[in-house]
């Protein structure tokens, strides 16, 4: 398995741009000397974020106040509803960093805790509390879950940064990384259907869906309190894992004058090898059908409180 890095943007990175003088603004553009000082970051004491997106469930278009109550307005849900609906969350933490200004040069270490995920939630799915499985008018009884998807990365990255300035205009900087992948989850080949006959209201659920894995052990020891951080083997968490990568940030500026500058960065352009713990889930040509319970009887008796 080979995991691409594709940065998103997202309200920190659009803070970062316009704090230069911020240390982790080599994240956003590696081009950036952030000070003339020593930078020194340490776990707890220096930078943490989390980032959330979300494509439908917005609280401000999803409530409304009526005359003293909060109501949830449901055709305005329904009418935001996509075919995909993206859920998304970002963290990151620093573990340790550190940043040195040296003849012109800025050099730069850090050790980052990182995880990315993100859930598609398929129309139908979010639409089916309202409207049910027998709407055939709306549906024809189809309610297609092919777009259900989830994608979730956790690794750690040790990049080694370096920039300069050119004649006090143009400054120009890059970051190497060396990924240690924890866990993956992702899913791949997702036909599935709910199918309701519009005669006897049967059901049928078919179609392919494959789950591809890697360190699924490590995140169920992480839930149930047997992790490796919580056993004392930090060495172990740190550099123990076989699935390995590489990673680039680069980075160009311009200072135009003393309240204007622009810049342009490509980041976290690389890729891990997931072969440690792999495991694929699949279920190819799968089909399950339910034609209801038959009441009898054994359920309904003369005087019975059923």
């Amino acid at each position: 398995m080979v995991l691409s890095l594709i940065s998103s943007t997202a309200q920190q990175d659009l803070m970062l741009y316009n704090l230069p003088n911020v240390a982790q603004s080599i994240y956003v553009n590696p081009a950036h000397a952030p000070h003339d000082g020593i930078h020194i970051g340490l776990p707890f004491l220096s930078s943490t974020s989390l980032q959330h997106s979300n494509s439908t469930f917005n609280p401000a278009k999803l409530f409304e106040n009526v005359e003293g109550r909060v109501e949830f307005r449901t055709e305005a849900f329904l009418d935001n509803i996509r075919e995909k609906n993206n859920l998304g969350l970002e963290m990151s933490s620093d573990l340790f960093s550190i940043g040195l200004p040296i003849k012109g040069h800025y050099f730069s270490f850090a050790i980052r805790d990182r995880l990315s995920a993100g859930l598609v939630l398929p129309g139908d799915m979010l639409r089916f509390p309202f409207i049910g499985n027998g709407d055939f008018d709306a549906t024809d009884g189809i309610l297609d879950f092919s777009n259900l998807a989830i994608d979730l990365n956790h690794f750690t990255e040790y990049g080694f940064g370096w920039s300069m300035t050119l004649k006090d205009r143009f400054y120009i900087g890059a970051r190497t990384k060396i990924l240690f992948g924890k866990e993956n989850i992702s899913t791949a080949d997702n036909t599935i259907q709910w199918i309701t006959d519009p005669v006897d209201y049967t059901w049928t659920v078919e179609g392919d869906v494959m789950v591809q894995s890697s360190g699924v052990d490590n995140l169920l020891d992480s839930i149930d309190g047997n992790a490796l951080l919580e056993n004392g083997r930090i060495g172990k968490y740190m550099f123990g894992s076989s699935n390995t990568g590489l990673g680039v940030d680069l980075g160009f500026g311009m200072q135009m004058n003393e309240r204007l500058d622009w810049g342009i960065s490509v980041v976290d352009l690389g890729y891990i090898r997931w072969k440690e713990d792999n495991r694929n889930f699949t279920g190819v040509g799968a089909e399950f059908g339910f034609a209801g319970i038959e009441i009898t009887e054994a359920f309904v008796q003369e005087g019975g409180s059923f």
